[in-house]
Parts: structure tokens; C-alpha cells; sequence
């Protein structure tokens, strides 16, 4: 008699302004049975902690919603108060609302035999700005979910997968262009200073993300990241870099930068140019881009003239070379190491020389070939072939930056002293 009671009770339709019970308190409930159930309440208090959303808890999430689905027609909890949080809960003509202070989502959810379907109208994290619309599929019966979408974040935006099976996670990205990379690099795990240096040294009129996947696993119903499975393309358009405050930026009309946890980031340079001069073949990298070792290696190819443009180069860098080219090309490569959390700096060069004139202080050498190395503030001169019409020969020899010192051994093939027509002096 009672059940029956009850059943026609609230067929009709149960109203209670208030109910306390407990510490647990209700303020206008309302509910009633049709074919489905519908429930209201202005405000409902619960004296204990809500945990945070978690995407570990995922699953029984969206096993709830299949209950409401089954159950429910209609409901509207506009405040549900937690000691840490309060959530506001509405249900309306299949459209599902959930708010709380870290999120708010919307969606459409429907069941389709064994598969829970849904369209993710906005899933908006107050916290981060972050703005995602999709679809998802979740397999009732195999423990998976798949979903799909777009994603926006500060000027930023993109499509997204993710697919998440028993305990383990996959995701991938892919962005439009966009102008904003300092927001990007926000609550990335790296140094301060590494992030200064991609946002403020590598400066692009626009930058895309080609791709981006990783995976990882739900472990203590948390998810954990596996970095070694990080694999990232971006591609910056019309790039300036930053080196030093008091050089010249080197231009590229592209660069691709790829990153791996082994490689680390590599920077692919098209038509790099310093100064107008071509550096193609140069490269920029960084390594342990994770740890305290993480260190910036620069990597700069000229075909060109060592004149003062080179020089320049060097002298910023504390690296003054008593050496310049009055005639001929060179082919130079400058490598530059910079640490950003351990302060280290290393720079080492090596010239290959062509045919023409070169100066060590005033000494003026007619060079046919031959290799230049500075390194740990020391020229050596490796088999320089000298040619002129009073020596040729081989030179071979080191300079002392600090004491003005040169030492070397000149392999002579023949020298001739005197004019061209009475030498005085002559051996071979």
C-alpha cells in the first residue's frame, strides 16, 4: 500500500521546499514519473570533499550517464554544494550539462547498442582556456573510448584525437597557423630560460603544428605521460634567429623543428642567409631539453669570403682571429654550444681554405688550400700549400690568442731570395 502510494504520488509530481537531514540539506525539490524520471532542486549541500575530474575516472563517468540515459527524462541541480567545489548538473531534451569551478561541458549523448555515443558541444577548462567541441564513442563492453575534435587555446587552434583503451592513452594533434608561441610553451616541462629562447630567439611570422602524438597510461588513477613517446613537427614561416643581442639575426624563409626525446630539438634551416651571405647547410639543435643539461648547439656553414662579417661574428662571442681574407672563398663551419640551466659555452671553427691571400697580423700569405681549427682560444694551421714566386711549400703550425705567439714549420719544396732576374739566394 505504501509502494502504491508512493507511485502514484509521485506520478502526480513530490514538492519540498527543504529537507535536512544529516548536514545533508535539499532547497526546492522537485520530482515526478512519467515514462522517465524528472528531477529539480535549487540547491543541494553535501558535507564532504568532491574529488577532482580525473581522466583515470573517465569510464565511470560515462557508466553514470548511461544510467541517467535509462532513467532520467529531465533534470535540472543548479548548485550542489561541496566542502572543495560546487557542481551544477542539467539534463534537457538529450543534452547534458555539467559546471563545476575547474570545467564546464556540454553534450549530446545517445546509446547505440553496446556504444555509448556523444557529441562534445564545448568542453571549456576555466584554469588553462581551453576550449575543445568533438564527438567520442565509448565501446560499453570492451572498456575503450575514442573521440575526436577541435580544440582552441589563446589563438591557437587545431584537430585532436585521443584514443583511450583499458589503461593506456594515445593522442595527436595537429594545429592552424598561428602567431602566439609564448602561450604554447605555458606549463611545458622545461627551463625558463629554454622557453625564453624558443619564444624571444626564434621569432616566426607564423608557426603550424604538422603533428603531435604521445601516449601514456592511467597509474594510482592518475594519467602519466611516457615523454619518450613524445614525437613533435612544427613548421615556422619567415623565421628570425636570435643568437646574441649584439649580432645580426640569421633569416630563413622556413624552419621545421622536430623533436624526440633521444635527438632532442633539431632545427631544419631553408635558405638560411647571415647578413645576406649563404649559409645553407647550417643547423640549430637542442639537447636533454628535459633535464639540466639542456644545451643549445648552433651549427653554421659559410661558402663565402672570411672577412669582418665573420669576424664580427666571432668577436661577439669573445673570439678575436688575427686572421683575415684579402682574396678568395672559404668554406667555414662555426660551432657554438650554449648551456641554459648549467652555464657553459664552447665555440670551435673550422676553414677550409681556397686559393688567394690571406693575412695572419701583417703577414700576407698566398694560399692554394689548406684547413684552419680554432679551439680553446688556439689557431692551428693544418697543411697550408703556399705558392708564390719566391717559396711554395707546406705550412703547418699554431697560433697563441693570448700571447701574440705563433709557432710552426714551414716545409719548403724551394726558396728563392732576390729579385726574379739576380736571385742572391736559391734551394730546393
Amino acid at each position: 500500500m505504501l509502494f502504491g502510494l508512493f507511485f502514484i504520488w509521485i506520478t502526480i509530481g513530490i514538492k519540498i521546499d527543504a529537507i535536512d537531514v544529516s548536514h545533508y540539506q535539499v532547497k526546492g525539490l522537485y520530482i515526478k514519473l512519467d515514462k522517465k524520471l524528472t528531477l529539480k532542486a535549487d540547491k543541494i549541500t553535501i558535507p564532504k570533499s568532491k574529488s577532482n575530474a580525473s581522466v583515470a575516472g573517465i569510464d565511470t563517468v560515462l557508466e553514470r550517464i548511461k544510467y541517467v540515459l535509462t532513467f532520467f527524462d529531465y533534470i535540472d541541480l543548479n548548485e550542489i554544494h561541496f566542502n572543495n567545489n560546487v557542481l551544477g548538473i542539467h539534463y534537457h531534451n538529450n543534452i547534458i550539462q555539467i559546471e563545476s569551478k575547474e570545467y564546464l561541458v556540454r553534450g549530446n549523448v545517445h546509446r547505440k547498442g553496446k556504444i555509448l555515443q556523444g557529441n562534445i558541444l564545448m568542453l571549456y577548462l576555466k584554469k588553462r582556456h581551453i576550449t575543445l567541441h568533438g564527438t567520442f564513442a565509448y565501446h560499453l563492453d570492451q572498456d575503450r573510448i575514442e573521440t575526436q575534435g577541435t580544440i582552441a587555446y589563446k589563438g591557437l587552434s587545431g584537430q585532436f584525437f585521443a584514443n583511450k583503451v583499458a589503461d593506456d592513452i594515445y593522442l595527436s594533434f595537429q594545429s592552424k597557423d598561428f602567431e602566439d608561441m609564448k602561450s604554447l610553451l605555458e606549463g611545458l616541462p622545461m627551463s625558463s630560460k629554454l622557453k625564453y629562447w624558443l619564444a624571444e630567439g626564434v621569432q616566426a611570422k607564423s608557426y603550424r603544428i604538422d603533428s603531435f602524438t604521445a601516449q601514456g597510461k592511467i597509474q594510482d588513477k592518475r594519467f602519466v605521460l611516457d615523454k619518450k613517446s613524445i614525437q613533435t613537427k612544427m613548421l615556422f614561416s619567415d623565421v628570425d634567429i636570435l643568437f646574441k643581442k649584439e649580432l645580426a639575426p640569421l633569416k630563413a624563409s622556413v624552419l621545421l623543428l622536430t623533436y624526440t626525446e633521444d635527438d632532442g630539438v633539431l632545427f631544419t634551416l631553408t635558405k638560411p642567409r647571415y647578413l645576406g651571405k649563404n649559409l645553407d647547410g647550417s643547423s640549430v639543435s637542442i639537447l636533454n631539453v628535459q633535464d639540466n643539461n639542456s644545451t643549445l648547439h648552433v651549427n653554421l656553414k659559410f661558402d663565402t669570403r672570411f672577412d669582418s662579417t665573420i669576424q664580427d661574428l666571432l668577436k661577439a662571442y669573445k673570439v678575436k682571429l688575427p686572421i683575415l681574407q684579402k682574396s678568395g672563398r672559404v668554406k667555414a663551419s662555426v660551432d657554438i654550444a650554449l648551456g641554459f640551466k648549467k652555464k657553459h659555452f664552447s665555440l670551435q671553427t673550422q676553414i677550409e681554405l681556397g686559393k688567394g691571400e690571406l693575412l695572419i697580423q701583417k703577414l700576407s700569405l698566398p694560399i692554394v688550400s689548406g684547413t684552419l681549427y680554432y679551439k680553446d682560444k688556439e689557431v692551428i694551421l693544418k697543411d697550408i700549400e703556399l705558392k708564390h714566386p719566391s717559396y711554395v711549400g707546406q705550412l703547418n703550425g699554431k697560433v697563441q690568442l693570448k700571447k701574440k705567439a705563433f709557432t710552426g714549420v714551414f716545409d719548403a719544396q724551394y726558396i728563392k731570395l732576390g729579385s726574379k732576374e739576380a736571385p742572391f739566394f736559391s734551394s730546393k
